[in-house]
């Protein structure tokens, strides 16, 4: 089936079972502040079986994190309010959050970017990806 944000219906997602770590499932936060990105993201994880969580923006995504732990957080770079670079330095500085690795999720593709969002992770654990090893095109 072609995933699509308009066929991606909330009860089809919510039904799927989840992968399992340990004695939990595995989490992922999605942050990114165009809908459809997240929407074509999200479906391609569900088909996975996470358990998939998402934020429009930096400080909703903090909110989320603070809450939640995830295992792992997917985050766009160019956010409005608080961009990607900022949201990753604040995880870094919350013992709670320091240890979640952080993918950038970003169709910037140039040296500084990719740098600077290695220097935001504080330990290098943030790595840039290109949106297309995703397979999603951007905006």
């Amino acid at each position: 089936m072609n995933m699509t944000p308009e066929n991606i219906g909330r009860d089809e997602i919510e039904e799927e079972p989840t992968k399992k770590i340990k004695n939990g499932t595995l989490s992922v936060l999605i942050v990114d502040d165009d809908e459809s990105t997240r929407k074509l993201i999200k479906a391609m994880l569900h088909r996975e079986g996470y358990h998939l969580l998402e934020a429009p923006n930096g400080l909703e995504a903090l909110e989320q994190a603070r809450a939640h732990t995830p295992d792992l957080i997917l985050m766009d770079v160019m956010m409005p309010q608080l961009n990607g670079f900022e949201t990753c330095r604040r995880i870094r500085e919350d013992p709670m959050m320091a240890e979640v690795p952080v993918l950038f999720i970003t169709a910037l593709s140039d040296q500084e970017s990719r740098l600077r969002g290695i220097a935001a992770s504080g330990d290098g654990t943030a790595r840039a990806c290109d949106v297309q090893v995703l397979g999603v095109d951007g905006r």
